[in-house]
């Protein structure tokens, strides 16, 4: 990718997905007036991070989904996210992580961004860690 930002953006609905469900957002072209196709994709990469294993990579695509775009106006996409996984993980032997990728099919515009696959009522337990702690009842004195 060049350092020059991408006409093509991706919003996702939800920065988590729990497997077995859906990831899903928007894509928005700032190309040409000419209509484009996009095709987004869901990219989970296992690499192995200890000694021994070190540098050993394995991806799973999901999709793609193509997408017609219109300069300027988003463009919705989903992706199943597999029953199986794999949840999104990282420790000292392996890290599994999951993007969202998307590339115009010129290929003249490309970008991704990074979405948490959760277990199955994970998304419960990461919204109780996003919410504030709860508020401790002061009682009259």
């Amino acid at each position: 990718m060049s350092d020059h930002p991408s006409p093509l953006t991706l919003t996702l609905d939800s920065a988590a997905a729990e497997c077995g469900d859906g990831v899903s957002g928007q894509m928005v072209w700032q190309g040409s007036d000419r209509p484009a196709k996009a095709e987004v994709r869901l990219v989970a990469t296992a690499s192995a991070t200890g000694s021994g294993g070190a540098g050993k990579r394995r991806s799973v695509v999901v999709g793609p989904a193509l997408c017609e775009l219109t300069s300027g106006k988003p463009a919705r996409f989903e992706l199943s996210v597999p029953a199986k996984g794999p949840i999104t993980f990282a420790s000292a032997a392996m890290t599994v992580s999951w993007r969202i990728e998307a590339k115009t099919q010129a290929a003249d515009a490309a970008t991704e961004i990074p979405v948490t696959v959760l277990p199955a009522g994970g998304l419960a337990v990461w919204a109780q860690q996003a919410a504030p702690p709860p508020q401790r009842d002061q009682g009259a004195g």
